[in-house]
């Protein structure tokens, strides 16, 4: 079968049945593809940055000698050759050599499939984030509305103190009189946050401070309609008896 292609990993670099013998022209030219970068890098020679784009091997041909176990015009002999079958180029520099594969994308393409792939579930596994983390703030923020202030009625009161033991109407209406004219604002202008809290501590200071219900003043002097109507009449001929004299 001459057609398709295989998938090696680079692990088989170090492999023992790969490096345990003196290597064979074909296995010195798989290992330069799967020796080359996949993307662009750098290695130090000497203290000098040496920078290698995709699909360039950065080995001198004399570390290619020893890993391959050739001698060394074995080795520049091979790479001529892969040169001028248009395999590869040779770029020779002070500090080393630089071997570009040829076609490199060619023998690679599954390994760009598999950067697609992992792009995409890597954006597959942020947005999965973003709307876990999308859903949870709107979790929170129900969760807040939820929890606010929701202003009583007065029956909600008045039921709410009965089970308190106090069954004085007037009570409740007081304490949604007086924190209704606050708009339900506690001291220091803080909003309220539990009314029954507010009611408990109510009924406590009616009890401390005795508080009277303003159903029945005590303080109030009622008027007799009786003495109301003697007055008027009194009063109106007093104004008949100054009109005579006038005229």
């Amino acid at each position: 079968m001459s057609g398709g292609w295989i998938k090696l990993n680079r692990t088989l670099l170090d492999h023992a049945l790969w490096k345990g013998e003196r290597y064979t022209k074909g296995q010195a030219w798989v290992d330069l593809i799967m020796l080359a970068n996949y993307k662009p890098g750098f290695f130090m020679v000497r203290g000098n940055v040496v920078n290698v784009d995709r699909g360039q091997v950065g080995w001198s041909q004399r570390n290619l000698s020893k890993r391959w176990q050739w001698h060394t015009k074995t080795t520049k002999s091979f790479i001529s050759s892969l040169s001028k079958h248009g395999m590869v180029t040779l770029q020779a520099t002070p500090l080393t050599s630089i071997i570009t594969i040829c076609n490199y994308d060619e023998f690679q393409s599954g390994e760009q499939n598999s950067a697609s792939q992992n792009v995409s579930q890597s954006v597959t596994q942020s947005r999965t984030q973003s709307v876990t983390q999308t859903t949870y703030k709107q979790e929170v923020k129900n969760k807040r509305k939820k929890e606010l202030f929701t202003q009583p009625t007065a029956k909600q009161v008045y039921e709410y103190m009965q089970a308190q033991g106090c069954t004085k109407f007037d009570v409740a209406a007081q304490f949604v009189d007086h924190h209704s004219a606050s708009d339900w604002h506690l001291a220091g202008n803080r909003k309220m946050k539990d009314w029954k809290a507010a009611a408990r501590n109510w009924l406590r200071n009616e009890k401390r401070f005795n508080r009277r219900p303003f159903e029945k003043p005590e303080n109030v002097v009622q008027i007799d309609p009786r003495q109301e109507q003697r007055k008027n009449a009194q009063r109106k001929e007093l104004e008949e008896m100054l009109n005579g004299i006038t005229q």
